[in-house]
């Protein structure tokens, strides 16, 4: 990492280490919603006389708990400008047991601890940090290209909010060069991820003593038999078609929630599971629901059907986030490459939302400071060193665009 190390001051690396700790502050859980937070950027981008919009998310539902994307823009409004975009939400820390209150972010041994220090909130401050040094170069005309800053809401629940900011950037800014997500990457490039694919399956069963399993259909015992099954499945996926860029270098399959049931003494009326699917690029991200679908419809449905009409099977999306393709020649790749002087191609299984703005036809890389090895973790931290190399690496973007 030395090749893109700086004389960062330790001042900004203070400034840095003091918005982080702002930052985490806000528990950006989606249920929680994200306006506080975004609020608190703009007004801290006021200090500076930067202009943003404030977005507010598109059709939500839950009005106590508002999300909203943040777009600014520093700069003359020419083509060219380079993007620097994160999401601000975090996934939640029930059934996790931290050593410290996961709001409130501990240095320790050079560790800085606390919800989204990781993922990704450290890269939003590095950011925030070098606002000064963006305004400055703007200021004294030697800004030469814009930067625009991009906090997305629900990105953790499927990449909810990076697509609204995209329409608005290509309706109302000049167009962009590239973007670089900071997700954590341990400040090195990542060309290409996987796609995700989110779906709910809803079991509909019969409800009746459990004394007599012949008086209902349990929807739990149906929904077991389908998980099951989306595990073989997955062993199938192993010895199919792979990629060795990526770890793993098959599609996989998740089971990450299931719920159902009353009461152990009722046959369950009711289960549903949530379950994702992670495919390569350019893989056919449909082809696991259809055979899932086509099986269970076959084999589990009719027997279920046969002791009560009413039950049922059924499945919905619930989010879909396209892949990021690599593009080894891309603007996004060639500045990266040039800051950080690593020229090594990384493939990872995460999802980002590098892929939405690549499909919107935006050069993409990730590229942010941490390890995704820490992230969702209880006691998630993040290396001090890690903020001041991201702080770094955004002085010097700000170079690139004089």
């Amino acid at each position: 990492m030395s090749e893109h190390r700086s004389n960062l001051d330790e001042d900004s690396l203070s400034v840095a280490l003091e918005i982080l700790s702002r930052l985490v502050s806000f528990p950006t859980v989606s249920s929680s919603g994200n306006l506080a937070l975004i609020e608190w950027i703009g007004s801290y981008l006021s200090r500076y006389s930067v202009p943003y919009r404030i977005q507010a998310a598109a059709d939500q539902e839950d009005k106590e708990n508002p999300k909203a994307n943040l777009i600014a823009s520093i700069g003359p409004q020419t083509a060219g400008g380079v993007i620097l975009s994160a999401h601000t939400d975090v996934v939640p820390v029930s059934s996790q047991d931290w050593d410290s209150d996961p709001f409130t972010m501990v240095e320790r041994e050079g560790r800085l601890y606390g919800r989204g220090t990781c993922d990704m909130k450290g890269f939003i401050a590095s950011v925030l940090s070098q606002v000064p040094r963006m305004v400055e170069a703007s200021e004294a005309g030697r800004l030469r290209y814009p930067l625009y800053l991009v906090f997305t809401y629900d990105e953790e629940v499927g990449c909810l909010g990076a697509p609204h900011a995209i329409r608005l950037l290509r309706s109302d800014f000049a167009p962009a060069r590239c973007v670089i997500v900071g997700e954590p990457s341990s400040m090195r490039p990542i060309s290409g991820h996987k796609s995700i694919d989110i779906y709910e399956t809803k079991v509909t069963g019969f409800s009746g003593h459990s004394s007599d399993p012949r008086l209902g259909v349990s929807a739990v015992l149906a929904a077991s038999r389908l998980v099951s099954h989306l595990g073989d499945m997955q062993d199938e996926l192993r010895t199919t078609e792979k990629d060795e860029r990526f770890s793993p270098p098959w599609a996989s399959v998740h089971v990450g929630v299931i719920e159902g049931g009353t009461a152990v003494n009722i046959i369950a009326p009711s289960c549903h599971f949530v379950w994702d699917v992670r495919a390569l690029p350019e893989g056919d991200t449909q082809e696991l629901p259809r055979s899932f679908k086509i099986w269970h419809d076959k084999v589990i449905l009719p027997p279920m059907r046969a002791l009560h009409d009413g039950c049922s099977i059924e499945t919905k999306s619930r989010a879909s986030v396209i892949y990021l393709r690599p593009e080894i020649d891309s603007a996004a790749e060639r500045l990266v490459r040039k800051i950080t002087g690593d020229n090594q191609h990384r493939y990872v299984a995460y999802v980002t939302e590098a892929g939405q703005f690549q499909q919107a036809g935006i050069a993409s890389i990730v590229c942010g400071p941490g390890s995704i090895e820490q992230a969702h973790k209880a006691n998630e931290f993040l290396e001090k060193e890690q903020l001041s190399l991201s702080c770094a690496f955004i002085e010097k973007i700000i170079t690139e665009c004089c």
